[in-house]
């Protein structure tokens, strides 16, 4: 029981990651590096070098933005990795039209970009010819009268489909104390030319100069709020398929990053025949059947669930538009239709050519999806704290009316296990019920661990995706072929933090796993499935 429970408390956490529940939506926009030219020389003479001071600033307002919640910020990370591979210059960051360019890739509604128009003493002095430095830092002032400290932010918020300047923002911010020295002997000497120190930091924010600067940035950062109503939420076609299926509780292959929103609402329809044309092939048209509107109501970067209104849906039903594979009739089954697939002979003879030619081009997965007559026998192992049981499992789906019955039986190691649960299609094992069935099925059968993490996402050799969660980093590739029980497949490995934590073979024509290998987090516990009898 003590495997389980952990499974479950697994099962439910990969479910809890499909994505916070978010009230309202955010608009989303990417703050980029102020452009400082117009004060680069005064940086210089009261730095002692050349200072980013438009990165320190722009992090500055990021951090504001995401405190007030008005808006959904784009993390740093995502924002560096777009403007190195875009060789994005400094020159460009006030520029609107590269500023839109940008922000198509990042996938924002809005960018914001601005200048640094003042940046110094309020009698805009500067210092005698570097003046005299301190740890690479020039201290400036002397033989000069006491002055306070100015900054002056301008800031445009600029729409991504049409570069329209939707609103201006300014910040200004000015010392309450004067001195000599603006810097006051901070110690921040090191900075390399063109590089950076946290601005942010008690140790800036504690000089004269520190101050302005973030009386100039809290007054922006009210501008820039206040700006947040007149951004219209781009609408980007959403090409997806339905992942997951639980009554009216829909969960989509796709999410922010292909543009889905939470509080949007999307057409759910059946993708039906193709009608080709009879000279070239060429598909011309393919029909669709309406099912229903899926209101949006969790979303992370990979993923989306939200409710439906019609239905009753199923896996592999497109949600906004049909991606170029989506198999007829729902279901997942890539390029090729379940249907065609001869029945098995009586005696278990061979497989027929559907399951037993190589898999080729991309397809999506949907789990769960039985036509009624499959047989599978796994065998299974358990390896905990160094000792491993051995077992195997048979599973049997038989229809009933609209609903398949699975016949399940197994033992691991002393214990045995036995059950028959009824289903809808592309609908999972409750979870409550699958502690019965022994810690082997619950990895085997977890709807939460495949719908959010596979069941949706292109197959096709040698591609994948990544992401980054709260420090985690977790990757998903496609690594190559496979085949069990006389079906062919695709391997794919789940990797976090670069350690393997699912490794699965899948055919897009078999509703369950081929083989699958699990493992936990702390590298306790492992499982594994292998196909070793399959008649469809």
């Amino acid at each position: 029981m003590t495997s389980c429970r952990f499974l479950l408390v697994l099962a439910c956490a990969a479910a809890a990651r499909l994505g916070a529940q978010a009230p309202v939506s955010k608009p989303r926009v990417a703050v980029l590096d102020f452009d400082y030219a117009t004060v680069h020389s005064y940086v210089t003479d009261l730095f002692g070098n050349d200072v980013d001071i438009g990165k320190g600033i722009a992090d500055m307002l990021v951090t504001n933005l995401v405190r007030d919640g008005h808006y959904s910020v784009i993390e740093r990370k995502q924002l560096d990795r777009i403007l190195q591979e875009q060789n994005f210059q400094q020159s460009g960051r006030a520029d609107p039209t590269s500023a839109v360019k940008l922000a198509k890739l990042l996938g924002v509604d809005a960018i914001i970009i601005g200048s640094i128009t003042q940046f110094g003493r309020d009698d805009k002095k500067l210092g005698i010819g570097g003046g005299v430095r301190v740890g690479g830092i020039g201290i400036g002032g002397i033989g000069r009268k006491s002055a306070k400290a100015i900054v002056q932010i301008d800031a445009r918020i600029v729409s991504t489909t049409t570069a329209e300047i939707l609103a201006v923002a300014t910040g200004h911010g000015e010392s309450k104390r004067s001195g000599a020295s603006l810097l006051g002997g901070v110690a921040v000497g090191g900075v390399a030319a063109g590089g950076g120190f946290d601005m942010s930091s008690s140790n800036f924010g504690s000089t004269i100069i520190g101050e302005a600067t973030r009386l100039a940035v809290d007054s922006l950062t009210t501008e820039v709020v206040g700006g947040a109503t007149r951004i219209t939420p781009a609408k980007i076609e959403v090409h997806a398929l339905v992942a997951d299926v639980s009554g009216a509780d829909i969960v989509v292959n796709a999410g922010t990053n292909a543009g889905i929103r939470v509080g949007a609402e999307y057409d759910v329809v059946r993708p039906g025949r193709e009608i080709k044309d009879p000279a070239t092939g060429r598909v011309l048209r393919r029909l669709t059947t309406a099912v229903g509107k899926l209101k949006i109501t969790q979303a992370d970067d990979e993923s989306a669930s939200g409710t439906l209104t019609g239905g009753p849906a199923r896996v592999g039903d497109c949600v906004g538009a049909c991606p170029a594979n989506a198999a007829p009739g729902g279901g997942g089954g890539g390029g090729q239709e379940q249907s065609q697939a001869a029945p098995a002979s009586p005696g278990g003879g061979a497989l027929p050519a559907l399951y037993t030619a190589p898999v080729t081009g991309a397809f999506t997965w949907g789990m769960y999806n039985f036509n009624g007559g499959e047989h599978f026998k796994y065998n299974v192992s358990q390896t905990e704290e160094g000792r491993t049981d051995n077992g195997s499992y048979t599973i049997d789906a038989q229809k009933q009316g609209a609903q398949l019955l699975l016949a399940i039986a197994g033992s691991l190691g002393s214990d045995s296990y036995s059950s028959t649960t009824a289903i809808t299609p592309g609908q999972g094992i409750p979870m409550m019920q699958l502690a019965g069935l022994g810690p082997a099925a619950i990895v085997l059968f977890s709807p939460a661990m495949f719908g959010g993490l596979f069941m949706g996402h292109q197959w096709q050799l040698g591609t994948g995706w990544s992401q980054t969660h709260n420090g985690d980093s977790s990757s998903f590739k496609v690594e190559s072929t496979c085949s069990y029980g006389g079906v062919q497949g695709l391997r794919g490995v789940l990797r976090k933090n670069d350690q393997v934590m699912m490794d699965m073979c899948v055919s897009p024509n078999v509703g369950l796993p081929l083989a699958e290998t699990f493992n936990d987090d702390n590298g306790r516990k492992s499982f594994a499935w292998q196909l070793v009898e399959f008649h469809p």
